[in-house]
Order: structure tokens, then C-alpha cells, then sequence
């Protein structure tokens, strides 16, 4: 029979670190079973040690993570009174109090005002610059001084963009970008206080039913089986509570991701502030945003000292014009995810031509920029990114719509000796796309698919009845007479084949790719 240091050894646990030799009761056929279970909390409780240090290693992480974004370990400034930046020449002063209300204090704007203003860079004054459009959070700052009337009020005031500033690409992009929900929370100095003490509480709870659970009998009902669902409760609040520091790890890594355009670099120069006079209005933006356009680009010149000497006024252009040429510099800066798009900037009617000389005059075009998208897109960007495109799709959930693909051709090896050009007649040239609860049938049998190319030389999400779940399950063929000669793959009887190994099969990779000419 095992005892004392190689029971430990049998938990996983070193014999010194036993505080107790093991139960015993003399006979073997008791002992062994004691054994086994003195092992198992061994175990466990060598575990649990483990898992101890693996939660210290993870706070080291995530500490090291909201340091390099910028972020302090503490609320700066408190919550009391203003936050004054600049944000692209203006200065405005923005409510800490208003940062902390509902509708604001899980968003990413109020993150980076209360714990990330210290990494902003730094005008000429030393305040925090933003290399934001300081109308937008000129406006913002008034909507938060709304809210807080109302609140005060026991009332609610929404902060929404109306319609014209809903069309207003600097308004409708910022908007998204600093109301961004998180599910990180702003911590308040109480919520700090005796932290450590209430989880040493919590954790010895147990400890304090020592001596009445040592004098329960063998035969109680509450014994062992009650001991051991406490454990397993613990285990589960545990693997809960690691699952609320991993989820919000990766929202902190999603909002460095999204405000570190706005932090000034580890040296300090990528982030200069630079400053230019336009008719007696200040406009300021960062070096690294001028320096994306290269340095014989007229707008980095323009805040340079090659054409203008401290505050000399600009006369080319208007103040308005000038302003949003330089939010279109920023927003191409700052917006890089894939897929998504940039919008050029917007005026009246009236103004447009001459707001497109004035975009093209500093070398930028008069065009929406589209982001090339990520080679394999998950679930939640293609529903993020979708939207964003005038593209053809189903108006409901539950219907089916057919586009026409008027220059449809595939390219394939395999089914051919050489590489072989397949043309797809001009009645085929249609796609058949399903909504979100909806399918597409197979005409002659029990078979669906969320997508038909070629009317129907290609399903997607092909399945029987279908349809089914992944994208890459696929059927795939082409009549006889569309087959070009020397076709080596696999037929039917009626002479039909398939330019893939089998008729049917799973994709390992799908690229999708458009190609216009001309």
C-alpha cells in the first residue's frame, strides 16, 4: 500500500508539500480505497495551486496588454470635472461624469478619455491631441451635456446623428468608431477597495465549517457527497470566471487594435503634432497622417515649413474645404480594416465641384477607397462588411433572389491535361442566392444549397435534403455539350462530368475574387 510521500507523488504534488500523512484504518482492503481517494485530492489540490499560478501569469499578460494600449492600471484624472483635448486644432472639454454614464462608459471613446489620454500625443501646450474631426466631438461633448441634463432629471436623452449627419462621411464614421460598445468596465475607486480582502473571505469559507464538518457522522447525508458538489461548483465558478478574463482580454486587444491610430508611437515621432492657420482657424493633425502620403505630397508641404513659416494663413481654399481634406487624410489612416470603406468626403451640391479640385489639389482622389478584404472572412466581419456594399441580395430572410453574372468564366486543372479555359453559356450566367432562413431545391431531387452558380453547375452548402451548414460543402458539374474536348475527369452515363475529383466534396480553402476589366 502507498503512503505519505508516495500518495503525494501519485496527486502530482511533491512529498514536502503534504501537510498531513494519509487516513488510514489498518486493514488493506479500507486502505486502498482511502488511498485513492486521498490521491485524487492530492491531485486536486496541486491543481488548484497550478491553476493559481496560471491565473498570476494571465493578470501579468493582461497588464502588460492595457499598458501597451495605451491604457493605466487606474482611472486618470478621477471622475470629476473635464477632460480638455484638442482634437484637430480645437479645443474641447469633454464631461468625465458624462464618460461615466450608461450610455457612454462601455463605449470606446470614454476608454481612451479615462484611462488612455496620458499615451495621446501632445500639442505645442502640452494638452492631448486627438487627430479626430473636432466638429464631431465638439458635437458629442454638447450631446453628453444633454444626457447628463436628462439624467439629472430622471429623463433620457439619446445621442443619435440626424439624417444629414448621418450622410456626412467624418460624423457617420466617427460615430461608429467612438461609440463602439465594449464590455469592459470603467472602475471606479470604491470598486477597488478591500479587493483582496472580500476574495480571501470568499475563499475561506469553507475553512471556517472546519470543526463542525469534522464532527458530522459517516452516515450523514450532507458528508462526502455534499463536500464534492461544492467542489464541482467551485470548478465551474472558476471556469466561468476564466472565461470573463479571456473574453475581455480580447476586447482590450480589439480596442487597442482600434484606438492605436490615435496613441502617439513609443519614441514620440510618429506622432508630432503638426499645426497650419487657415484664415485665422487653427487646423492640426499628426505627422504619421501626413506621412502616409509621402513627403512630396502637397498636404504634408502644407504643413511644412517649405511653404508656410509659423502661422501664415492658407488662401487656397476654404476653411470647410481644407478641413475635410485633412479628415480624409486621417480617415484613411485610421480606418484599416479589411473589407471596409472610406468614404470621400461630402458638401452641398453646390460645392461639390469645387470640393473635388480642392481634394485632388492636395494629390488625393475624389473617391471612396475600398480596403481589400482579409482572405478568409469569419461569420461576424462578412455580416460587418456586407452592409457596406450596394451589393444584390435577398430583401428577406426567408427568399431566394437571381442575379445575372453577364461575364462568368471558370479556369480549372485537373479534369484537363493542360490548364483549360471552361466558358459558361450566356443562359447559364446567373446565381441563385438564398436568405438566411431560406434554401434553394434541386429540381429533380430531395437536395438543397444556399447558393447556385452557373444555375446550378455549382452548389454551396450543398446537402441532402440540405441544406447544409458549411459553405465548403460542394456539388459541382457540367453538361456535356459546355464541356470543352479533351476532357479527362469523371462522367455519367448521359455523358455530364465535373472539373472537380468527385461530383461531390468539401472545399479546403474558398477565395473569392472579382474581376472587372476596362
Amino acid at each position: 500500500m502507498l503512503e505519505g510521500g508516495a500518495a503525494a507523488a501519485a496527486g502530482g504534488q511533491p512529498s514536502d508539500a503534504q501537510p498531513h500523512p494519509a487516513p488510514r484504518t489498518g486493514r488493506h482492503s479500507f486502505d486502498r480505497s482511502l488511498h485513492k481517494a486521498n490521491a485524487a485530492l492530492l491531485a486536486i489540490e496541486n491543481a488548484a495551486r497550478t491553476a493559481r499560478q496560471q491565473l498570476q501569469t494571465k493578470a501579468e499578460a493582461i497588464k502588460v496588454l492595457i499598458e501597451s494600449t495605451g491604457g493605466k492600471l487606474e482611472l486618470t484624472g478621477g471622475i470629476d470635472g473635464e477632460v480638455e483635448v484638442n482634437v484637430g486644432g480645437r479645443v474641447v472639454g469633454v464631461s468625465r461624469k458624462g464618460l461615466m454614464l450608461d450610455q457612454l462608459r462601455r463605449t470606446y471613446f470614454a476608454h481612451l478619455l479615462l484611462y488612455c489620454v496620458d499615451a495621446l500625443p501632445r500639442d505645442e501646450e502640452g494638452r492631448p491631441f486627438l487627430d479626430a474631426d473636432s466638429s464631431y466631438v465638439k458635437w458629442l461633448s454638447d450631446e453628453m451635456a444633454l444626457v447628463e441634463g436628462a439624467d439629472a432629471q430622471g429623463e433620457e436623452h439619446e445621442i443619435e446623428l440626424d439624417d444629414t449627419q448621418k450622410e456626412d462621411p467624418s460624423y457617420s464614421f466617427h460615430q461608429e468608431l467612438f461609440l463602439t460598445q465594449t464590455t469592459l468596465e470603467i472602475d471606479t475607486p470604491s470598486d477597488n477597495t478591500h479587493m483582496d480582502t472580500r476574495g480571501a473571505a470568499e475563499g475561506n469559507k469553507e475553512g471556517g465549517n472546519k470543526v463542525r464538518a469534522a464532527g458530522e457522522g459517516a452516515g450523514d447525508g450532507g458528508g462526502e457527497g455534499g463536500v464534492m458538489d461544492k467542489i464541482s461548483k467551485y470548478v465551474e465558478g472558476y471556469k466561468r470566471a476564466v472565461a470573463e478574463l479571456k473574453g475581455a482580454a480580447g476586447e482590450l486587444e480589439e480596442f487597442g487594435k482600434a484606438m492605436g491610430p490615435f496613441l502617439r508611437a513609443e519614441d514620440g515621432s510618429a506622432h508630432e503634432v503638426k499645426t497650419v492657420t487657415v484664415l485665422r482657424k487653427r487646423v492640426s493633425t499628426t505627422d504619421a497622417t501626413l506621412s502616409q502620403l509621402g513627403t512630396d505630397n502637397l498636404l504634408y508641404k502644407r504643413f511644412s515649413s517649405e511653404i508656410v513659416q509659423g502661422d501664415v494663413p492658407i488662401r487656397q481654399t476654404s476653411v470647410e474645404h481644407f478641413t475635410k481634406v485633412v479628415d480624409f487624410a486621417r480617415r484613411l489612416r485610421q480606418e484599416k480594416r479589411p473589407g471596409a470603406l472610406v468614404k470621400k468626403p461630402s458638401a452641398k451640391p453646390r460645392y461639390i465641384a469645387q470640393l473635388k479640385k480642392d481634394v485632388e489639389m492636395y494629390g488625393l482622389k475624389m473617391e471612396d477607397i475600398h480596403r481589400p478584404p482579409a482572405p478568409f472572412l469569419t461569420f461576424e466581419e462578412t455580416q460587418e462588411v456586407l452592409p457596406r456594399y450596394p451589393t444584390p441580395r435577398p430583401n428577406s430572410s426567408t427568399v431566394r433572389r437571381v442575379t445575372v453574372v453577364t461575364s462568368a468564366r471558370w479556369w480549372t486543372s485537373g479534369a484537363y491535361s493542360p490548364p483549360t479555359k471552361v466558358p459558361i453559356p450566356t443562359a447559364r450566367q446567373k446565381v441563385m442566392v438564398a436568405g438566411r432562413d431560406a434554401s434553394i431545391k434541386v429540381g429533380n431531387a430531395n437536395k438543397r444549397g444556399k447558393m447556385a452558380i452557373g444555375c446550378g453547375y455549382l452548389w454551396l452548402c450543398d446537402g441532402s435534403p440540405g441544406p447544409a451548414d458549411d459553405v465548403r460543402s460542394m456539388y459541382q458539374w457540367v453538361a456535356k455539350e459546355d464541356l470543352p474536348a479533351s476532357y479527362l475527369g469523371v462522367t455519367h452515363d448521359n455523358g455530364d462530368g465535373t472539373l472537380a475529383g468527385d461530383w461531390y466534396c468539401n472545399a479546403k480553402e474558398i477565395a473569392i475574387y472579382h474581376v472587372k476589366s476596362g
